[in-house]
């Protein structure tokens, strides 16, 4: 798949405004927030907007919301720790799903 836009910079990371959010969405997304005093404050503000809501995977409930300390890094080592934590997320999701 090609991505929708080609991002030439060279950062891993990409800073999204809301209104093209859904051009980047997937079925399925993993959204990992840093939020070191554990107030949620950013995070209920992006769930109750009408732009996130309107996503196919918030209305799918294929959103996985995962712990910053736990999925933050992403080095080799890192990355092979957290793929049974994913696959059991997509289980658990998929099993939901099923009832």
């Amino acid at each position: 798949f090609k991505m929708p836009h080609q991002e030439s910079s060279g950062e891993q990371t990409l800073q999204l405004s809301m209104e093209v959010l859904p051009e980047y969405a997937a079925d399925y997304m993993f959204l990992t927030t840093y939020d070191p005093e554990k107030k949620g404050d950013q995070l209920k503000k992006l769930k109750a907007s009408g732009v996130w809501s309107g996503l196919d995977a918030a209305k799918n409930n294929r959103i996985f919301y995962n712990d910053y300390d736990t999925f933050y890094r992403y080095d080799p080592i890192a990355i092979v720790g957290q793929i049974d934590l994913i696959a059991d997320m997509l289980i658990e999701q998929a099993k939901e799903s099923q009832k």
